[in-house]
């Protein structure tokens, strides 16, 4: 007879040889074997005492007939074994009797195959097990869960600590949250006797571009120079969106000379990238000034570095923009180089005076 045939199997539990009944009823755990089509074509005495109140043999019925075993029809994972030909590993499993007791198992099945590897049956073996195991797995499980849950929770905390203190335009540090880092910064950088920079930059005929082509490219040059300096800066730097188009950056541990050539770089990528990266208005060309300040022991508070640095800002400005000036205690805004007369970004033409903070 085939064995792909469902009779192939022994209809009764005598047709199985003595040996292996006798090796199945020695095992504690409720074994049963099923053919293809889910019946029952033995049972050993363990799974008989599960329900000894049962008069009639469940041999040659479908287990799935048993309603004390199989309350739901999602708790027939013999079904799936046998057509998917695949393992059931450690499925927990309860079974209710009369008295309102519940039972607790942890079920197995394996598929039995033929010699070409379809699966033509299964065994199903029930282990009985302690409340404790269920406890445990279920612990297991709510563990796994908060695991999931911290982790949403620690994405939603570093988005709203990033709303809190990254410029929603840039994502560059704002204002409020420079400082707060800043500040202690500056003092600890004070006390070690520890070099620290300040760099102040703002962006060229700003608001001749605003003007021009209106508040959304404005946005977009604002965001190109803070991509451009971004590419230029250390990972320690800090740099700050101070305000409209002007930018903030602090350089720890760092002398003047080597703060210099950090502003010279900038200048030059702004100028060379910025404005090639604003894709919505063509040939746009974009600019900045910087201005450069070293920290001295005479400073008390990270604001008299800013203001130095800013004033050197403002003598870029004056002096032709797109240029970088360092603070020093005879600097002027009176020696303006006539080489480098300011020019409309626009049209490089001639550009007359501007009007906001630096312009």
């Amino acid at each position: 007879m085939s064995p792909h045939h469902p009779s192939y199997f022994p209809a009764q539990p005598a047709d199985i040889p003595d040996l292996v009944r006798a090796a199945y009823d020695a095992i504690p755990d409720g074994i049963v074997v099923l053919d293809q089509l889910g019946r029952i074509r033995f049972a050993n005495h363990a799974f008989h005492s599960l329900k000894p109140e049962l008069t009639d043999d469940p041999t040659g019925g479908p287990l799935s007939a048993q309603t004390w075993l199989t309350p739901e029809a999602e708790s027939e994972p013999w079904i799936n074994v046998i057509a998917t030909n695949t393992l059931a590993i450690d499925r927990p499993f309860s079974i209710q009797v009369p008295n309102q007791v519940t039972r607790q198992f942890s079920l197995n099945a394996a598929p039995i195959n033929d010699d070409s590897g379809e699966a033509i049956g299964c065994i199903v073996i029930l282990h009985k097990v302690s409340r404790t195991y269920f406890e445990v797995e279920r612990l297991h499980s709510e563990l796994e869960e908060l695991k999931s849950a911290r982790s949403k929770v620690e994405l939603k905390y570093q988005e709203l600590l990033r709303f809190a203190t990254r410029d929603s335009l840039t994502g560059c540090y704002n204002r409020r949250a420079f400082f707060s880092v800043a500040e202690p910064l500056f003092h600890k950088l004070s006390q070690e006797n520890r070099p620290l920079c300040c760099i102040m930059a703002d962006i060229d005929h700003f608001k001749l571009v605003n003007d021009s082509y209106g508040h959304s490219v404005g946005d977009q040059a604002i965001l190109s120079v803070a991509r451009s300096m971004t590419a230029c800066l250390r990972v320690n730097d800090l740099l700050c969106r101070y305000g409209g188009e002007e930018f903030c950056i602090l350089l720890p541990d760092t002398k003047s000379e080597q703060a210099m050539e950090i502003a010279k770089r900038l200048r030059q990528e702004v100028e060379q990238n910025a404005g090639a990266s604003v894709r919505s208005i063509a040939g746009i060309q974009l600019t900045s000034s910087f201005g450069v300040a070293s920290s001295t022991p005479e400073l008390a508070k990270l604001n008299e570095l800013i203001e130095l640095s800013d004033y050197a800002l403002y003598v870029s400005k004056r002096n032709g923009r797109n240029r970088v000036t360092l603070w020093a205690e005879n600097l002027s805004t009176e020696s303006a180089d006539p080489k480098s007369i300011s020019t409309d970004p626009l049209t490089n033409g001639p550009q007359g005076t501007q009007s906001g903070r630096h312009g």
